[in-house]
């Protein structure tokens, strides 16, 4: 055990110099530890590593000795060995998605010492990811990873910290205006894949992963149907969906455009191809985003929506269609009715519609008065408190 003044090269002169901070280092349960203690003095200095030592050794006092180790590796660590543990038995869409949201756990927490990650420093975590506009959602997500990184439930480790409030309506349909004004906004986007994507998606209802994963071999034309492939929930894999007229000619296009650019449209290919230097298109792999483009035509458009509206606007119209609950999860791919009713957004046209229907004809009472019980209708005073 020893403190120490590193040595480090001046920028201006290329000498090297010794720093004023003295530093600590030393060894604990097989592990070194060496950080700075934060002032100009040896002697407060080597206070500095005795209570950093004591404080260490205390957070081991109250764990099984297999785990003591545990408590003195780095929040970085924790998160690693949780993102490997879990590549085993999960499927790749949920593996991807733990491994962008964990990304941002590392970026601020990584050096931050299980000792040192109390509840006000979580509660510190939370207020930058807010400050970074991060949803609610995403940040209680995120939360939740480094409370099973640590292997502890999250309501134990820091039971003052309370899940933030999600909300319940995002997302939204587009009206009918809008849709046509994103249409023609993707004709006249220099990408030719972002007009396919977005007749896909209002189309079929189906989620950008689905979409940018299918290939050819998954697109009927002959029997005019679409297989989804791998998706974010076993419901949704593998399900079938038929194309409407619309979509049907937009893919024979679309595999038109294929035999001249890509070289055809073999089964293992890509329906979404990736672009390589210099703009040429090589559909042996898949895109891996089309945020860019879609942005690009969103602003084209006018309009303020991300691209998971389109699967609300899809399940939207079929519900203003009449079409049963049965069938919209069947194309949807949802295995709740809850989760079927966050997607549907009845516009009020549609409700208007809907109540108008059951309007009482006046032949059919005989030409009575419909507002009241005869020729007069009841005084409002008279109506039942």
């Amino acid at each position: 055990m020893s403190v120490y003044q590193p040595k480090y090269k001046d920028p201006k002169t290329g000498e090297m110099v010794k720093s004023a901070i003295w530093w600590m280092d030393f060894n604990l349960c097989g592990r070194r530890i060496r950080e700075s203690t934060g002032v100009t003095r040896k002697t407060l200095a080597v206070e500095a590593q005795k209570r950093r030592k004591l404080d260490l050794e205390r957070s081991l006092a109250g764990l099984p000795s297999e785990t003591k180790e545990a408590r003195i590796r780095t929040v970085g660590e924790m998160v690693e060995a949780y993102r490997t543990r879990y590549t085993d038995g999960h499927r790749r869409q949920s593996i991807k998605q733990l491994n962008s949201l964990s990304k941002h756990l590392m970026r601020h927490l990584s050096a931050i010492m299980l000792p040192d990650l109390n509840e006000d420093r979580v509660r510190g975590y939370v207020k930058e990811r807010q400050a970074e506009e991060a949803g609610n959602r995403a940040i209680n997500i995120e939360v939740g990873i480094l409370a099973r990184s640590i292997g502890r439930k999250r309501s134990d480790l820091w039971p003052g910290l309370k899940s933030l409030k999600e909300r319940n309506d995002i997302g939204k349909a587009l009206t009918p205006e809008q849709e046509a004004q994103l249409l023609a906004a993707t004709v006249k986007a220099e990408s030719p894949l972002i007009g396919p994507f977005v007749r896909i998606a209002l189309t079929t209802g189906m989620r950008s992963g689905e979409i940018l994963g299918l290939t050819w071999g998954r697109v009927n034309l002959l029997e005019r149907f679409i297989v989804v492939g791998e998706s974010k929930t076993t419901a949704s894999s593998g399900r079938i969906i038929p194309m409407n007229e619309d979509l049907y000619q937009v893919l024979i296009a679309f595999a038109d455009w294929h035999q001249q650019e890509c070289g055809g449209i073999a089964p293992e290919r890509y329906v979404f191809p990736i672009r390589k230097v210099r703009g040429r298109y090589e559909n042996t792999r898949r895109m891996v985003s089309i945020r860019a483009s879609w942005e690009t035509v969103r602003e084209e458009a006018g309009l303020s929506c991300r691209i998971h509206d389109l699967r609300h606007s899809a399940c939207t119209k079929m519900a203003e269609a009449g079409v049963s609950e049965f069938g919209m999860m069947s194309v949807m791919g949802h295995v709740s009715r809850s989760m079927l009713e966050r997607y549907s957004h009845v516009r009020m046209e549609a409700k208007r519609t809907a109540v108008e229907a059951l309007s009482l004809k006046r032949e059919a009472t005989d030409g009575a008065d419909l507002v009241g019980y005869g020729k007069e209708s009841p005084k409002v005073s008279a109506l039942p408190s």
